[in-house]
C-alpha cells in the first residue's frame, strides 16, 4: 500500500512539473507571436496595418472619380462639409503614403493629413470640389485582389463655386474659401422625399450633435406649405405620404389602433330602436328608452293574457338582449316558430348587435342583412320598421368602417341617413374624409354634432388639412386629456400636436415636442417620436442626415411596435439612397420573414425591385459584368415588369461579354418576345450573335431576316451588316460575303474580325490576291494590338494566299512567323496548324531551290509530327525535291 502511494506521489510531482513547463512554453510562443506581429510588413497577413498604395483622380464623361487601392482592409467613413469631401481611413500604415495625383476640372485633391490618436491612426483624404455635387461610394473586395474604394462625384445644377484659395501641401491650417451666390430655399413638402434626381441642389449640413443642429437642418428641409388638400398616399402606386397624410404610412397604422380604442358605438346602440318601439306600442315612457324595458315586461304579461302568445314569446326573447344577457339559440328558435309577429326584424337586429359586440363580424353582417331584407307580416311599412332597417344599415356601416372597407361603409351610411338614422350622417363624414373626399366631408361636418371621440379626431384631422392648426391642436389636446389613462392613445395625440407645428413650418417647436415625447414616453409612444424625428431628416439629399435617420429607424426596428414594419421599409429605402444595396435587400428579406402578411409587404416588394434596378444600373455603369451577372441571376424575379426591358438588355450585354451564351440567349429571347420597347432592335441583334455563338446558324439567319423586314431603317445598320456577313460565312455563301457594300467600300478594314472573315471568303473563292491583301491588313492591325493568338492565324492566311500565287519567298516568311507564334500559343507547338505550316515551309523552300532550308524544316516537322514528316519526305522524293 505504501509503495502504491509513493508511486502516485512521484507521478503527481512529475505531472505538476510537466504542466509548468507547458505553460512556460505557451507564454514563450505567445511572446514570439506578438513580436512577429509588431515587426510584420505593412499590410501583410501577419498582422500589419493596411497600406494605402495609390490614390487616383479620373475625369469621366458624366462624373469624376476618386479611386483608392489598399493592401489589407481598413475602417473608413466619409463626410461632406463646407464644399469639400472628407474620406477618413482608420488604422492604416502611414509610413509611405502615395503622392497626391493631379486635379481634374471638378476635383482637386488636397494633401493627406495624418493625426495620431490613442487608438491608432486616422488618415483623411480631403478633396476640394468646384460647385455643387453629390457622391456615390462603393467598396470592392475580391479574393487575391487589393481592396478598392471608389467614390463618384456628380455635379448638380447649382451655380459653380469659385475656389479662392487652395491649401498648400505643407500647411494643414489653411482653408479653402468658397464663394457662392446665396439662393432662397424653395418650399419642399416633407413627405415628397426620395425623389432621386440629379437636378436637386445638395444642401450643406453639419453633423447632428445637438438638438439645435437637428432643428437647423430640419428648417432647411422644410418650408411652410400651403393648405393641404391631398390626404391620400397609396405607396403601391408611387404616391408619397407624410406628416399631413393620415391614411397611409405609420401614422395611419397608429390612427387605426387609436380609433379602435376610442370608439364608443355600443353604449346607446338600442336608443333609436327602443324609442321607435315605444311609439309603436303606445307606451308612456317612449321618450325615455332607458326606462322602457320594465314597461315591455308588463306588456308581455298583457299579450299572454290577451291570447297573443306569439308576440309575448318573441318579446320575452328580445328583452334580455336589452339587458345584456340574451340567448342566441333561444332567439333563433323563437323566430323560426313565430315568424310573423311584427318583431322579426327586431329579433334579427338584436342578434346582429350581439355578434358585433363579441367580434363575430361575418355573423353580425349576416343578421343585419336579414334585418334589412327580411319580410314583416305588415303589408304597409311603419315608422318602427323603418327605424330598425335604418339602424341595421348604420350598424353595417360601422362594422365596415372599423374593418376599413370605406366604400361599403359609405354606401350603408348613405342609406341609413336617408332612412332617418341620426348618427349615420357624421359617420358618413368620417368615412368620406378617410376616402379623401375632403370637400364632401367638410360640408357634412358643418351639420353634425361632435359628441363622440372618433368624430372629434376627424375634425382635428380636417383642421390640419384646412391649415387651422390652432383648432387642430385644441382637438388633439382635449382628446389626449380625455384618454390620459391609455398610454398609446395619449402618446398618439401628443405626436399629432407636434405634427401640426411641423406642417405649420415651426420646426423648432415640432422637434422639441418630438424630443420631449421620445425622452419621456416608452413603447409605441417612443417609437412614434423616433419615426417622426427620422422624417425630419430624410427630406434632404444629405447622406449624413440619412445616417442619423437610420439610427432613429433602427431603434424602432429593434422593438416590436406598430411602426416596426415601416421602420424596416424606410431603412431599406435609405440604404438604397446611400448605395448600400446589399443591406437594403437584407432588410427587405428580414421584413418579409417578420411580417409575411404585413400591410407593407407589397411596398416591400416594390422597393426590392427598385433596389435591384439601381444595383444593376450601378454595376453596369462601372462595367462590373461579373457582379451584374451574379445580382441579376439572384434577384431578376423582383424586377418590376414595366422595368424589365432595360435590365434585360443590360443582362444580355453582360452575359455575352462573359461568354455566358446560354443565359444571354435565354434572357434576350424573353426580351424579344415582349415585342416592343426601345431595346428591341439591339436585343434582336445580340440574340442573333448568341445563336451564332451556339452554332445555331438557322435560328440566327431566320432572326436576321425578320429583323430586316421589321426595321428597314434600323439604327444598328453597321452591326446588322456585320451580323449578316458572319451568317453568310457560316452558311458557306462566300460570294455574298465579298459582294456586300461594306466589303466593296472597305469600311471594315479597321475591324480585324470582319477582315479575317472577308479574307477567308476570298481565299475559299480562289481569289488569292484579294485574300492576301485582307490577311496582310488584319496582320498589321493584330500586330499593332499585340494580339499574338490571332496574329498566328492572320500570318497563316498571308502565307497560304502567297503560296497559292507562287510567291514562295513571301510564303516562307509568313509560314515561319505562323510557326513561331503557334509555338507560343500552343505551348508544345504540336497543333495541326503548326505541322501544316512547317510542311508548307519545307515545300516553299524546295520550290525555290533552297534544299538545305527545306531539309531543316523537315527535321523540325519530324520532332513535332513524325507521321506527317515521313509522308512529306516520300512526297518530296516522288517529285524530285
Amino acid at each position: 500500500m505504501r509503495k502504491t502511494l509513493g508511486i502516485f506521489q512521484v507521478i503527481g510531482i512529475s505531472w505538476h512539473a510537466m504542466v509548468s513547463i507547458a505553460c512556460l512554453g505557451m507564454v514563450f510562443v505567445g511572446l514570439i507571436g506578438l513580436v512577429t506581429i509588431a515587426f510584420a510588413a505593412p499590410g501583410s497577413k501577419a498582422g500589419g496595418l493596411p497600406v494605402l498604395t495609390s490614390v487616383k483622380l479620373v475625369e469621366k464623361q458624366y462624373f469624376h472619380q476618386l479611386e483608392l487601392v489598399i493592401e489589407g482592409r481598413p475602417r473608413f467613413s466619409m463626410q461632406q462639409k463646407d464644399g469639400k469631401f472628407f474620406l477618413k481611413l482608420r488604422n492604416i500604415d502611414n509610413s509611405s503614403l502615395p503622392k497626391a495625383p493631379s486635379s481634374t476640372s471638378l476635383l482637386s485633391q488636397l494633401p493627406t493629413t495624418v493625426a495620431l490618436r490613442n487608438y491608432g491612426t486616422s488618415t483623411s483624404i480631403v478633396v476640394g470640389v468646384v460647385g455643387g455635387f453629390r457622391t456615390e461610394m462603393s467598396a470592392y473586395e475580391k479574393p487575391g485582389l487589393p481592396f478598392r474604394i471608389v467614390i463618384e462625384f456628380y455635379a448638380t445644377n447649382k451655380k459653380p463655386a469659385k475656389v479662392v484659395k487652395t491649401a498648400a501641401a505643407s500647411d494643414s491650417k489653411k482653408k479653402v474659401a468658397i464663394k457662392t451666390k446665396k439662393k432662397a430655399t424653395t418650399a419642399k413638402d416633407f413627405w415628397s422625399h426620395e425623389k432621386d434626381s440629379p437636378k436637386k441642389v445638395v444642401k450643406k449640413h453639419k453633423k447632428v450633435k445637438t438638438k439645435k443642429k437637428v432643428v437647423k437642418r430640419a428648417k432647411k428641409i422644410l418650408a411652410k406649405p400651403a393648405t393641404f388638400m391631398k390626404i391620400e398616399r397609396v405607396t403601391q402606386t408611387g404616391e408619397e405620404g407624410g406628416v399631413a397624410a393620415f391614411n397611409n404610412g405609420w401614422r395611419w397604422e397608429y390612427r387605426k389602433k387609436v380609433v379602435a380604442s376610442i370608439r364608443d358605438t355600443h353604449s346607446d346602440v338600442y336608443n333609436e330602436v327602443l324609442a321607435a318601439l315605444g311609439d309603436k306600442l303606445g307606451l308612456v315612457d317612449a321618450t325615455e328608452p332607458g326606462q322602457l324595458v320594465p314597461e315591455l315586461i308588463l306588456l308581455v304579461a298583457d299579450y299572454e293574457s290577451g291570447l297573443e302568445n306569439d308576440k309575448a314569446e318573441v318579446l320575452k326573447g328580445v328583452i334580455p338582449f336589452f339587458q345584456g344577457k340574451g340567448s342566441i339559440e333561444k332567439m333563433d328558435s323563437l323566430l323560426r316558430k313565430y315568424a310573423y309577429t311584427g318583431f322579426t326584424r327586431l329579433g334579427r337586429f338584436v342578434e346582429g348587435v350581439y355578434y358585433e359586440k363579441r367580434g363575430f363580424i361575418p355573423e353580425a353582417l349576416a343578421h343585419y342583412s336579414m334585418t334589412v331584407v327580411g319580410r314583416e307580416d305588415e303589408d304597409i311599412p311603419e315608422p318602427f320598421t323603418n327605424v330598425v332597417i335604418a339602424e341595421a344599415n348604420f350598424r353595417m356601416g360601422v362594422v365596415y368602417f372599423m374593418d376599413y372597407k370605406m366604400e361599403e361603409a359609405a354606401n350603408h351610411f348613405k342609406r341609413a341617413s336617408l332612412q332617418g338614422s341620426n348618427s349615420a350622417r357624421k359617420w358618413l363624414a368620417n368615412t368620406l374624409l378617410i376616402k379623401g373626399l375632403v370637400k364632401d366631408a367638410r360640408l357634412l361636418f358643418k351639420d353634425v354634432e361632435a359628441n363622440d371621440p372618433v368624430t372629434r379626431l376627424s375634425l382635428a384631422d380636417i383642421s390640419v388639412l384646412d391649415g387651422d392648426f390652432k383648432a387642430a391642436r385644441k382637438y388633439y389636446n382635449d382628446l389626449s386629456d380625455d384618454f390620459s389613462g391609455d398610454a398609446l392613445v395619449s402618446a398618439y395625440f401628443m405626436i399629432r400636436i407636434a405634427d401640426t407645428y411641423q406642417i405649420e413650418g415651426n420646426i423648432e417647436d415640432a422637434n422639441r415636442k418630438y424630443k420631449i415625447a421620445r425622452d419621456n414616453l416608452s413603447g409605441d409612444g417612443r417609437a412614434m417620436a423616433s419615426l417622426a424625428m427620422a422624417e425630419l431628416l430624410i427630406g434632404s439629399d444629405d447622406h449624413e442626415a440619412y445616417r442619423d435617420a437610420l439610427r432613429y429607424y433602427g431603434t424602432v426596428a429593434e422593438g416590436n411596435y406598430i411602426g416596426t414594419e415601416e421602420a424596416y421599409l424606410m431603412s431599406a429605402r435609405l440604404h438604397m439612397q446611400l448605395g448600400n444595396y446589399n443591406m437594403a435587400i437584407a432588410l427587405i428579406d428580414k421584413m418579409d420573414r417578420l411580417f409575411p402578411l404585413g400591410g407593407l409587404r407589397f411596398d416591400a416588394s416594390r422597393v426590392r425591385g427598385e433596389v435591384t434596378l439601381r444595383w444593376l444600373d450601378r454595376l453596369a455603369g462601372i462595367g462590373d459584368d461579373e457582379g451584374f451577372a451574379k445580382i441579376f441571376l439572384t434577384y431578376e424575379p423582383f424586377i418590376p415588369f414595366g422595368k424589365k426591358s432595360g435590365a434585360y438588355i443590360q443582362a444580355g450585354r453582360a452575359f455575352m461579354k462573359l461568354g455566358f451564351t446560354t443565359d444571354a440567349v435565354k434572357i434576350l429571347n424573353s426580351l424579344v418576345k415582349m415585342g416592343k420597347g426601345k431595346h428591341l432592335e439591339e436585343a434582336m441583334v445580340l440574340l442573333a450573335k448568341g445563336y451564332l455563338a451556339q452554332e445555331d446558324i438557322e435560328s440566327a439567319d431566320r432572326l436576321a431576316t425578320f429583323f430586316k423586314t421589321s426595321f428597314p431603317k434600323t439604327k444598328f445598320k453597321k452591326e446588322f451588316a456585320k451580323l449578316v456577313t458572319e451568317i453568310n460565312y457560316r452558311k458557306g455563301e462566300f460570294k455574298k460575303v465579298v459582294d456586300t457594300l461594306e466589303v466593296k467600300r472597305r469600311s471594315d478594314w479597321d475591324n480585324t474580325e470582319d477582315m479575317m472573315v472577308v479574307a477567308s471568303s476570298f481565299f475559299r473563292l480562289n481569289n488569292y490576291e484579294k485574300a492576301e491583301e485582307r490577311y496582310r491588313r488584319a496582320a498589321e492591325l493584330l500586330a499593332a494590338a499585340q494580339e499574338n493568338d490571332r496574329l498566328a492565324d492572320a500570318c497563316m492566311g498571308v502565307a497560304e494566299s502567297s503560296f497559292m500565287q507562287g510567291k514562295y519567298k513571301e510564303s516562307i516568311k509568313f509560314y515561319r512567323c505562323a510557326v513561331e507564334l503557334s509555338k507560343v500559343r500552343d505551348g508544345d507547338g504540336g497543333s495541326i496548324d503548326s505541322s501544316w505550316a512547317t510542311y508548307r515551309l519545307a515545300e516553299s523552300n524546295f520550290r525555290i531551290g533552297k534544299s538545305y532550308e527545306g531539309i531543316e524544316a523537315l527535321e523540325t516537322l519530324r520532332q513535332t509530327d513524325k507521321k506527317m514528316a515521313e509522308w512529306a519526305e516520300y512526297l518530296f522524293a516522288e517529285n524530285g525535291s
